[in-house]
């Protein structure tokens, strides 16, 4: 197809563009072309023209700092830069901890708290900005960034002030070069007003993997590696960015951040509800007749967002509904009226808000091709650093395309991603799958196709990560299968374990004083009293008082499913 004699255009598949509202879309030279079709494709300007018109759009922003200080932008900035006094900073520190304001990147963790926390933190401390907005369905980021960016600027300053950051690193999606551009030139200009000569602001583009969402896998990719997911403990409230104390906020977070300062907390609380106090932006996409952005009390439910984007799209009927994207489950309509927001009955349910993406599929769709096509996104974007979620999306894709229904086998899938994975992204990846089967068993009776051979992957042998002879062994007790037993300081659980006979399945581990595993293969997961999921025994070291459990029926499972997800992975390694 040739839109003139000189321009020919070629189709290639893309990943998400963050314009889940403007779909279809096409991107040339990585600028949005939305509602796109075949018509619109023949009439379409070639990349330059794009990239000129899209370039003068966001000049216009960006030129309005001038505007945005008129406007009363910066001033909650100055005010505390003119004070020079910590009693300032604390008093305007404890007004967000009272706020409602959390993170909206996804955990939902209290902004207040986490800033409160990374303060108290021996300096130099660091900041990093979480503009990696990879989430399927996820679009308000781009938003307040291209049309408030003196805003989100604002809030960021405002943070390194209060919390004592030195260099703040705002890390920001490859596929939004247009918000780059933007703020290469946008965040300088604020020097000119000596605003923001108490830190640093370094832009960091990330190369579009979805697992550098994660925060720690944020991180590894702003020091210059290979965004992987790090062990927990330490945290990067502890040990972040090169070793160093470091707040991690998103960009929405952020923009509330000034109006919160300016207009007070019962102001942004009275936004929400009683018991979902504060606002917040919803992306909705999906089969309604006007998607796009909801700004909304925090709590709102599916039925309410749907109304106020127009309600169904013509023809469809509502089935379901994705409540916090990709990674966030998948509901029934008859279920639309939950609370959308962190905890509560979303989470009784096996799912979560996450960054409010909200998809609303119709009766035109089937929930087990949509449970697929999601499980194949997370089997490509899986950074492969842990077997459960390297081996597990892998296996549950082949399992859900099949020729027969193998529901008790993804279950036990599902369960070990959820309990052995090193990240969040593993952990929630087997979502979409455990609700497809839970709330949608007539679509999950569709018929299989067959599947390919399985490829097989090569096996690498685990390498040394540590060795520290610094460490003081003091003795400490902990409870082991219930039983009070004295172990030193420094070591491991599984060490412990194996001086007292008890048994771990293992792969990769030696029994060296100096000898650390990194924790990846998972076989030898454990239960300690107070974790959320499972913990690898050859990694995490022991503290006083630890209750752990090494034959609960859930660490059995755990160990029998991941051993063999390994062995039918790579059944030529020979020490296995």
């Amino acid at each position: 197809m040739t839109p003139n004699d000189n321009t020919e255009i070629r189709f290639i598949a893309s990943p998400c563009l963050g314009a889940c509202d403007k779909a279809p879309v096409a991107a040339d030279g990585h600028f949005v072309i939305p509602k796109i079709d075949l018509n619109k494709l023949q009439k379409v300007e070639h990349s330059q023209a794009i990239q000129e018109k899209n370039k003068s759009d966001i000049l216009d922003n960006v030129l309005g700092l001038d505007s945005y200080i008129q406007s009363g932008g910066y001033e909650i900035l100055r005010k505390l830069k003119n004070s020079n006094n910590s009693d300032k900073y604390d008093l305007a520190l404890t007004q967000l901890e009272s706020s409602a304001l959390k993170g909206l990147g996804g955990a939902g963790f209290p902004t207040g708290k986490k800033w409160r926390i990374v303060k108290q933190q021996k300096g130099p401390r660091l900041m990093a900005v979480n503009a990696d907005e990879g989430e399927p369905g996820t679009f308000k980021d781009r938003h307040y960034l291209s049309t408030s960016p003196h805003q989100i600027i604002e809030g960021i300053l405002i943070a390194a002030l209060i919390v004592g950051i030195s260099d703040c690193y705002l890390y920001v999606r490859d596929e939004y070069p247009e918000i780059l551009f933007m703020l290469r030139i946008g965040a300088p200009k604020t020097q000119h007003y000596h605003i923001a000569d108490h830190t640093v602001i370094h832009l960091r583009r990330g190369a579009g993997a979805y697992i550098c969402g994660e925060e720690s896998a944020m991180i590894e990719s702003i020091e210059g590696k290979r965004g992987l997911p790090r062990h927990r403990p330490p945290f990067v409230a502890e040990r972040g960015i090169f070793g160093r104390p470091t707040l991690v906020n998103n960009v929405e977070t952020l923009f509330w951040v000034p109006e919160i300062l300016k207009f007070g907390t019962d102001w942004f609380n009275d936004l929400g509800t009683k018991f979902h106090p504060g606002h917040r932006t919803y992306s909705v996409s999906g089969r309604i007749s006007n998607p796009g952005l909801v700004l909304a009390s925090a709590g709102t439910t599916a039925n309410e967002l749907i109304e106020k984007c127009g309600g169904m799209a013509e023809g469809h009927i509502f089935k379901a509904y994705l409540p916090g994207g990709a990674s966030g489950g998948i509901l029934p309509a008859n279920k639309a009226d939950i609370a959308l927001d962190f905890g509560g009955e979303l989470a009784e349910y096996g799912c979560f808000v996450g960054s409010h993406a909200v998809v609303i599929l119709s009766e035109e769709d089937n929930i087990w091709d949509v449970a697929k096509n999601l499980m194949n996104f997370f089997k490509h974007e899986s950074c492969g650093q842990c077997t459960p979620c390297r081996v597990g999306t892998e296996k549950a894709v082949s399992i859900m395309n099949a020729p027969h229904y193998q529901p008790k086998l993804l279950t036990e899938i599902a369960s070990v991603m959820r309990d052995a994975s090193i990240c969040g992204l593993g952990q929630a990846a087997s979502n979409p799958l455990s609700c497809a089967m839970r709330f949608f068993p007539e679509d999950c009776e569709y018929s299989f196709k067959a599947i390919s051979k399985k490829k097989k992957t090569r096996f690498t042998r685990i390498k040394y990560m540590m060795d520290d002879k610094s460490v003081v062994m003091n003795e400490i007790n902990i409870f082991l299968n219930g039983k009070k037993i004295k172990a030193q300081v420094g070591q491991t659980i599984w060490q412990v374990a194996n001086q007292q006979n008890v048994e771990i399945p293992h792969l990769c581990y030696r029994n060296e004083t100096s000898y650390r595993a990194d924790g990846n293969c998972r076989a030898c997961m454990v239960e300690v009293e107070g974790e959320r999921t499972l913990v690898a025994s050859c990694q995490r070291e022991i503290t006083d008082g630890m209750v752990i459990n090494t034959n609960s029926l859930r660490v059995r499972n755990s160990q029998k499913l991941i051993i063999e997800l390994l062995l039918s992975d790579q059944p030529d390694r020979q020490d296995s």
